[in-house]
């Protein structure tokens, strides 16, 4: 199992695809798992994020942005269900004998806890995939499916309790030469 951990728009979806089709070329099935997923399917109720709050979002998903243009994000009961039950499905799929490369943002102490416990006994690669956050935060602009603001807050928080095996910086590189960076790393 490969787990891309990193800040909004900093390539980690790009690489996780890049990264099954060119083992899907060679006859080698890995399968795409990633937190959005699970939190774009929680409704709207649940999350607050910029302008929007929903009527539950202290259940659910809440984002605040700070002075200092980071975000900081917390999780009521029902979100860290979801979040324990993501983690579980992903280690459900590797315990069935299926690669998984997971597409994650790890906000905080409690969710990189639950990686480890749900990940406890499988054969696990970290990969941090760091972005310059004026990069990331160009890509978000240019993909318009983001709320403002989520590539540079997200950009050091994601990193701040991940520990990792090797890291990629997407900044300057396309993203054939990161994937060519992670296949090599991997030994592919």
């Amino acid at each position: 199992m490969v787990v891309l951990n990193g800040g909004s728009s900093s390539g980690k979806s790009t690489l996780a695809r890049a990264f099954r089709d060119a083992r899907a070329a060679v006859g080698d099935f890995w399968l795409v798992i990633g937190i959005d997923d699970y939190f774009s399917r929680l409704p709207e109720d649940w999350l607050a994020l910029g302008d929007h709050v929903g009527r539950f979002s202290s259940f659910g998903m809440t984002g605040r942005f700070t002075k200092g243009g980071g975000v900081e994000v917390s999780f009521g009961p029902v979100g860290r269900a979801l979040l324990s039950a993501y983690q579980g499905a992903v280690a459900a799929a590797a315990h069935a004998g299926i690669q998984v490369v997971v597409d994650e943002v790890i906000f905080d102490r409690p969710q990189w806890d639950g990686w480890g416990a749900a990940l406890q006994g499988l054969d696990v690669v970290w990969v941090g995939v760091r972005c310059d956050p004026e990069v990331a935060e160009a890509r978000e602009l240019a993909r318009g499916d983001r709320t403002p603001g989520k590539a540079r807050g997200s950009a050091s928080l994601a990193h701040e309790h991940a520990r990792y095996d090797f890291t990629i910086d997407t900044s300057d590189r396309t993203p054939s030469e990161a994937l060519a960076e992670l296949l090599a790393v991997l030994g592919f």
